[in-house]
């Protein structure tokens, strides 16, 4: 097995960026500011999801109620979507703030 200078265990974390080092690929280091932008973005993108949860909820209800599989169908698949196009978003967003 592998060990570091000291003695211990390389974890996981520590032999991917050996990997990364060998190839050439600096990982860039993150501000605080940036990190808390990121965690910002996070917190918004998991707040949206929820609320579109919420009020999806009592569409699926309804048409569960009224047995239209095919209204649970529509409004399921726009969930997926919505979720979808806000993640990319989001992604978008934190790339963005990671370049600087």
């Amino acid at each position: 097995m592998s060990k570091e200078k000291s003695g211990g265990m390389k974890s996981a974390l520590e032999l991917a960026m050996e990997r990364l080092e060998e190839k050439g690929v600096r990982p860039s280091v993150l501000t605080g500011e940036q990190k808390e932008k990121l965690a910002v973005v996070e917190r918004e993108l998991q707040a949206k999801i929820a609320e579109l949860e919420i009020l999806s909820r009592q569409r699926l209800s309804d048409a569960h109620v009224r047995g239209d599989a095919e209204k649970v169908r529509q409004i399921e698949e726009g969930m997926v979507d919505e979720i979808a196009r806000l993640r990319r978003q989001a992604e978008t967003r934190k790339g963005k703030i990671r370049k600087g």
